[in-house]
C-alpha cells in the first residue's frame, strides 16, 4: 500500500512538473518557419546549449556531446523493463524512421535511446532490446550523476519507485530533438504520431 501511495505521489508530481514545463515552454518557444506549421513538434526560438556529458553506448564506446553533432537526433529516455511507454514510443520511432527512409529523407535523423536504469540495463541488454525495434537505433546509458545532469538539462523527468521486492521507473514520454550543432532544438510531446513526427522532421530539416 505504501509503495502504491509513493508511486501515485510521484506520478502526480511528474504530471504537475510536465504541466509547468508545458506552460514555461509555450512562453519561451516558437514554431519553426517552414512550408507548414509542425503537427507535433515544438521548437525553441533559440536552440539551447547542451553541456558536455559522458555516457557509454550499446557497443561499449564513449557516448558524448560529440555523438550528437553532425546529425539531427531524436532522443528518448526510458528503460528496458518499461511495460508500456518505452516499447510504444520506440515502435512509433521505428515507424517514423521507416516513413522517412521510404520517402528517401536525406539526411536521416539518428534515433537514440538512453536508459535511466543503469543498475539493470547493461550495454548488452540495451543492444539486444533495441534490436527488437530497429537495428539502426543507438543505445546508451551512464552513471546516475551523468544521467541526472543530462535529463535535468533536457527537462526530462524520471523517478525510481519501489514496489515490494522490485522497482519501476516513472518517466516522462517526451522525445527530444537535437540539431546537428548538438543543441537542444525542440520536443515532441505525448501523444506521439509517427506520420506527424516524420512530416515535422522533413519540414524542420528542409528549412535549415
Amino acid at each position: 500500500m505504501a509503495a502504491k501511495r509513493q508511486r501515485f505521489s510521484i506520478i502526480i508530481a511528474i504530471a504537475l512538473l510536465a504541466l509547468l514545463f508545458g506552460i514555461w515552454f509555450s512562453k519561451n518557444t516558437g514554431m519553426v518557419h517552414s512550408n507548414h506549421q509542425p503537427e507535433t513538434a515544438t521548437v525553441f526560438n533559440q536552440p539551447r546549449l547542451i553541456t558536455p556529458f559522458n555516457l557509454t553506448d550499446d557497443k561499449g564506446q564513449p557516448f558524448t556531446i560529440d555523438n550528437l553533432k553532425g546529425h539531427w537526433s531524436l532522443v528518448f529516455f526510458g528503460f528496458t523493463n518499461c511495460p508500456d511507454l518505452c516499447p510504444t514510443t520506440l515502435s512509433t520511432l521505428n515507424k517514423t524512421y521507416q516513413i522517412l527512409a521510404a520517402d528517401h529523407q536525406n539526411p536521416m535523423p539518428q534515433v537514440i535511446f538512453i536508459s535511466v536504469d543503469p543498475e539493470r540495463d547493461s550495454i548488452e541488454r540495451i543492444q539486444t532490446y533495441l534490436k527488437n525495434f530497429n537495428p539502426n537505433f543507438i543505445g546508451a546509458t551512464g552513471s546516475k550523476p551523468e544521467l541526472d545532469k543530462l535529463t535535468q538539462e533536457l527537462s526530462v523527468i524520471y523517478a525510481k519507485v519501489m514496489e515490494e521486492d522490485h522497482y519501476m521507473i516513472d518517466h516522462s514520454g517526451t522525445i527530444i530533438l537535437v540539431n546537428p550543432q548538438g543543441q537542444f532544438y525542440g520536443v515532441f510531446t505525448l501523444p506521439h504520431d509517427a506520420t506527424n513526427i516524420a512530416k515535422d522532421i522533413k519540414s524542420i530539416i528542409s528549412s535549415k
